[in-house]
């Protein structure tokens, strides 16, 4: 039950959180990457991407910690990690592929990879635990 609780919870703060970012960044991942960004994105493979990230960060940070009693503190640092390694998967394998793939872009999707998924995690446990009293 906490997963199910975990997947939705994540999954609804971390959506808001990435679309506020999308929508800000926007012009900027346009002039940095240039040519490599789509007209208009491939919603079948953004949904598969969010439950995908949704479920590992539930499965791997979250949850574990409600299972064990642990701390806000330690959802923090757990999903900071997961977006660490995440996020550097992709930036950095794009970074190593394509021509033209920006270092800029490379810092900024780490550092928001990072931020977004701690804080998002770390948000939805709190709610969890002082809201809905898991």
């Amino acid at each position: 039950m906490n997963f199910i609780i975990t997947f939705v919870t994540f999954g609804i703060i971390f959506a808001l959180i990435d679309a506020v970012w999308l929508k800000t960044s926007n012009a900027l991942y346009k002039k940095e990457l240039g040519s490599l960004i789509r007209e208009k994105p491939d919603f079948v493979a953004a949904i598969i991407f969010y439950v995908i990230y949704v479920a590992g960060v539930s499965l791997f940070t979250i949850t574990p910690v409600l299972d064990r009693s642990g701390s806000w503190l330690d959802v923090l640092l757990l999903a900071g990690m997961f977006g660490l390694v995440a996020y550097a998967t992709y930036d950095l394998t794009n970074q190593a592929t394509l021509k033209g793939w920006s270092k800029k872009i490379v810092v900024i999707d780490l550092v928001w990879g990072v931020a977004a998924t701690a804080v998002s995690a770390t948000v939805s446990y709190l709610l969890i635990t002082n809201v809905f009293g898991v």
